[in-house]
């Protein structure tokens, strides 16, 4: 590790001396920057490919001068538009190449704060005492048991929600790996997917092969929170615009909800102990489809 850092160090010196531009301001004129060919690139209003966003990152975080700028790109305050006037100013950047870096910063912005929002909300436990709690599993049910009551006058100890794939009578018990990220997640779901969470709660149709769908989808949010926090989603986040990056998040849990579930039921389980080894397989798949091709495929079906 030490002789591969002192030869990027020289190989950046070399190229640095020859080309008078920094290692920053040849990520931002890189035209074959290889983003197209490697599944990854830029949204719409971007002027930045997300692959490039990335090679800037760790540019960034691999330079000296840039070590207040590091801690300020994770702050809640942090302001693009300052930044780049920093990095720009210390680094020499052209100004016909400023846009393009604080469009990069803006988008490293937006997934900083979307790992931070990640943090929050799995670290927060699901209260029974908070109303907007109760709110939220009440409408999770109705999405999801359109027209059917709950047996039992207690909210918070009923059968029923075994119905949906929760353990035991009181839903509250089974939140302690995701915490409120999983009650979001599984809301997301049901909201903007509601057919295809109905149809996964009837299948397999023997019923002694089903596997616990709330449970399930916890399960999910904690694999994927993960990742996330472990900055191994980034790359692909980065090419989402910054008001759509928890979007994002939420949606690549919705298609690796349903690549899980299409897994499930090829593998025709006979019972619950299938479920560790499919489960590990379907969050390995979801991963390498990720990084490899940007997107999500269910049964020859992109989904993004």
């Amino acid at each position: 590790d030490r002789l591969w850092f002192i030869c990027a160090k020289m190989t950046k010196w070399v190229v640095h001396r020859c080309t008078g531009a920094s290692e920053i301001q040849r990520i931002l004129v890189a035209e074959g920057d290889g983003s197209v060919s490697a599944g990854w690139s830029s949204s719409s209003s971007s002027s930045i490919s997300s692959y490039r966003t990335e090679k800037l990152a760790k540019s960034i975080t691999r330079s000296t001068k840039l070590d207040d700028v590091q801690s300020l790109l994770l702050s809640p305050e942090a302001n693009s538009s300052e930044l780049a006037r920093t990095v720009a100013a210390r680094k020499r950047i052209p100004p016909g190449l400023r846009g393009h870096l604080e469009q990069g910063l803006t988008n490293m912005i937006a997934v900083a704060s979307a790992i931070r929002e990640v943090r929050e909300w799995k670290a927060k436990a699901v209260d029974r005492n908070l109303m907007s709690h109760r709110e939220m599993l009440e409408n999770l049910w109705i999405l999801l048991k359109v027209g059917q009551e709950r047996e039992g006058d207690d909210f918070w100890s009923s059968s029923s929600w075994s119905e949906i794939g929760f353990q035991g009578r009181d839903p509250c018990t089974d939140f302690r790996g995701a915490g409120v990220l999983g009650l979001i997640q599984l809301c997301y779901f049901a909201k903007h997917r509601p057919d295809s969470a109905r149809r996964m709660l009837r299948e397999p149709p023997m019923e002694a092969a089903r596997y616990p769908f709330c449970c399930c989808g916890l399960n999910i949010t904690a694999s994927l929170s993960d990742l996330i926090t472990q900055d191994k989603l980034s790359r692909w986040l980065y090419g989402k615009r910054a008001s759509e990056v928890v979007s994002a998040f939420h949606d690549f849990y919705c298609d690796t909800f349903e690549l899980f579930h299409a897994r499930w039921v090829a593998s025709k389980p006979q019972n619950i102990l299938s479920f560790p080894p499919v489960f590990k397989a379907a969050m390995e798949q979801a991963s390498r489809m990720l990084e490899h091709e940007g997107f999500i495929t269910v049964d020859g079906r992109e989904v993004q």
